[in-house]
């Protein structure tokens, strides 16, 4: 079962690896593939909501590539934080480790998705996570690295960060509204492991409904007073309204899986 670990985000304005393992190097052809399958789900993402496509940066591929090879020589798991000494590492946390990686940024996030070895899957898997989408759909960031680590006996892990500097963050347009799913949206997963997700949307029910969200400028603030779902000719659905996050984002949790 795939794994998703907590969301790490970073609001705070600042001016702000080599690939040594063996493993890595014999998988270089790979890694390559996934990476743009990765990438290339990412921009589809983004551009159904109305934002435009991020693209690769080497120096936040370093950060995020040499994030996975940390997980993947000192951990059988994932986590967001690198113990200062243990092999490979280059920051305590992800904004560190892009700052070590010469990238001056103005906004940073890392999402990290463990147990699968598919880039493309690796990130559905993200946007299906409520939490986790709100890193891919960060409206203001420009660029993104992208790390995959596969070594034998080991969870595999795929480390995405995003992020943005003073010059190249990206504002939408005035009063735009992204909705996901978006309408007329085909493939949706009807359901969600809800204990795949740390943190848990929904702490005491793990089978619920893919969660809906509603996402504007990052410095918007969206005002809710009602927020439901309702199938064609049916009464409205238990859910669950997400209060813990940021104000430009919206979100609930159909507590039943959708038909």
């Amino acid at each position: 079962m795939p794994l998703i670990f907590q969301l790490y985000r970073s609001r705070t304005i600042a001016i702000a690896a080599l690939l040594l393992c063996v493993w890595w190097a014999a998988s270089s052809v790979w890694a390559a593939d996934e990476k743009t399958a990765a990438l290339a789900e990412i921009n589809q993402t983004r551009v159904l909501v109305g934002l435009p496509p991020v693209s690769l940066n080497a120096n936040l591929d370093q950060a995020a590539q040499s994030h996975a090879n940390y997980l993947q020589a000192n951990l059988d798991g994932i986590s967001h934080d690198e113990t200062p000494g243990l092999p490979f590492f280059t920051g305590a946390s992800p904004s560190e480790r892009v700052t070590a990686a010469d990238y001056t940024w103005r906004t940073v996030s890392e999402v990290i998705s463990g147990g699968i070895t598919s880039g493309q899957q690796a990130v559905q898997h993200l946007v299906k996570a409520i939490y986790h989408r709100l890193g891919i759909l960060a409206p203001a960031v420009a660029e993104v690295g992208i790390g995959l680590g596969t070594a034998s006996g080991k969870l595999s892990n795929v480390v995405i960060d995003f992020a943005a500097t003073t010059s190249n963050a990206v504002t939408p347009p005035s009063g735009w509204l992204g909705t996901y799913p978006v309408q007329g949206q085909t493939g949706v997963d009807p359901a969600f492991n809800s204990d795949d997700e740390s943190p848990d949307p929904v702490p005491h029910q793990n089978r619920v409904g893919y969660p809906v969200s509603l996402h504007g400028g990052a410095t918007d603030k969206l005002s809710v007073t009602r927020f439901g779902l309702k199938p064609v000719g049916g009464a409205p659905l238990n859910v669950k309204v997400l209060t813990d996050v940021p104000a430009h984002v919206a979100a609930i949790v159909p507590l039943t899986v959708l038909n």
